[in-house]
């Protein structure tokens, strides 16, 4: 059986070798945790954990953990058969690619914009959050974080649908997009549609703002691998959407001297 710490060092006490036994005995129980905790789960003062790992060549506790939590992982990892390793290796490997997208996102995310949206969110009568496919999760999710905060909000991904709804709309109303590429005939259209009326209208896409409709009010961005070599386990951008819609509720939420419950309440019918 493998054991985490090897008990070779002839200088330590018979004391120090029943916490020995005790942590090779149950290891995961004492990886990342305070050496208050570590003394209760071995019945033992902090001060003799202290003497403890000093006596097994450690200066402190903080670099004997350090120690035990890396050789518990390699010890585990040593442990899996082949297809365990490379099932392993494709989680990494997913958590490396979302990381990075998220990671990216907030690099180029324009701050002061985002706090011109958020503003117009607070003030407006009716906010609309518009997505199709994979985005419409986004938009629903937003819609109902906003929600939350007091803000009349409502979702769809079917504009035509909601085409009566969305001609009542007025310039009191603020319309939110949510799409990686908007590529959509229909969003040109709403655009259109919107601008005509003086509603405030926002977009949150991976396009660079440089490009996208001048009567768009708002560009938030968020990135996507390009679509040609974009990797199978980051095929959409739900993840980077949510993270923007995670910023832009934080950012409402952190407006001070707003009363956000003093909003209007509006029913529409159907």
């Amino acid at each position: 059986m493998n054991t985490l710490i090897n008990d070779s060092n002839k200088k330590i006490s018979r004391g120090d070798k029943i916490i020995l036994d005790i942590v090779n005995k149950d290891p995961l129980n004492f990886i990342d945790i305070s050496i208050v905790d570590f003394g209760k789960r071995t019945n033992s003062t902090t001060s003799t954990i202290s003497k403890f790992v000093r006596h097994l060549g450690f200066e402190n506790y903080k670099t004997f953990q350090h120690y035990i939590s890396k050789s518990f992982y390699i010890m585990k990892e040593s442990e899996l058969t082949d297809p365990q390793l490379e099932e392993t290796r494709d989680i990494i490997t997913n958590k490396n690619y979302a990381f990075y997208a998220i990671d990216q996102t907030a690099r180029i995310i324009d701050n002061p914009e985002t706090q011109k949206l958020v503003d117009c969110i607070i003030s407006s009568k009716k906010v609309w959050c518009i997505g199709m496919g994979n985005s419409f999760l986004a938009a629903r999710d937003l819609s109902s974080s906003l929600n939350t905060q007091g803000i009349v909000s409502f979702a769809t991904n079917d504009i035509f649908g909601e085409i009566r709804r969305l001609q009542q709309v007025t310039e009191e109303d603020l319309i939110i997009i949510i799409s990686e590429r908007l590529g959509q005939k229909e969003y040109e259209k709403l655009i259109d549609m919107a601008s005509k009326r003086g509603v405030k209208i926002a977009t949150i896409t991976s396009i660079n703002p440089f490009f996208i409709n001048d009567k768009v009010d708002y560009k938030i961005s968020f990135f996507a691998f390009p679509r040609e070599t974009r990797p199978d386990v980051v095929r959409n951008t739900k993840m980077q959407q949510i993270f923007v819609n995670n910023f832009i509720i934080s950012s409402l939420i952190r407006k001070k001297g707003i009363d956000l419950s003093k909003q209007d309440k509006i029913i529409w019918e159907r």
